[in-house]
């Protein structure tokens, strides 16, 4: 037996409104640009999103103010994002504009007065931009083509190769 949903839109045909069976609904707000501008949950909640002039994400923002923000690049690539508790994320890119490393910084922990490490990721193409493998501190995971398929080969191991 499945679920019934039901989806409202404005005049333009933008999604406003989500009603699930259980007579659960999201309300979505939206600029002229047609990008969600703010969104409440069926608890009455509202998550708020914030763009720059480019039209990209700068900030998501909860009800006590707290922001998950974005910043980019001058070729409009994602540079870093710090999240609610502190967290940081750094993306390296070749000249190709592939991710080439993700260099995650833990925020503040209360459990512990040391500071935690940071964890970096790196991943590695062939010349037509396939992913080749994804490696960090405990495991690498190599992707091998074929002309039907790929093949996900990860390995665990104790630093980076």
């Amino acid at each position: 037996m499945g679920t019934e949903n039901h989806y409202d839109y404005d005049a333009t045909g933008q999604l406003v409104g989500i009603t699930d069976a259980g007579e659960r609904h999201i309300l979505l707000r939206r600029n002229r640009r047609g990008q969600v501008i703010a969104r409440r949950d069926p608890a009455g909640h509202w998550l708020h999103f914030h763009y720059d002039t480019f039209g990209r994400m700068q900030a998501l923002e909860n009800e006590q103010g707290e922001q998950y923000r974005f910043e980019y690049d001058a070729l409009h690539r994602l540079t870093d994002e710090h999240d609610l508790i502190g967290q940081q994320k750094h993306y390296q890119y070749d000249v190709m504009g592939n991710v080439t490393q993700i260099k995650t910084t833990p925020g503040p922990c209360v459990d512990t007065p040391i500071p935690l490490s940071p964890q970096v990721t790196t991943f590695g193409y062939d010349k037509v931009g396939r992913l080749l493998f994804r490696e960090n501190a405990d495991y690498r995971t190599e992707y091998l083509y074929q002309p039907l398929s790929v093949t996900l080969r990860p390995s665990p191991h104790g630093g980076m190769a």
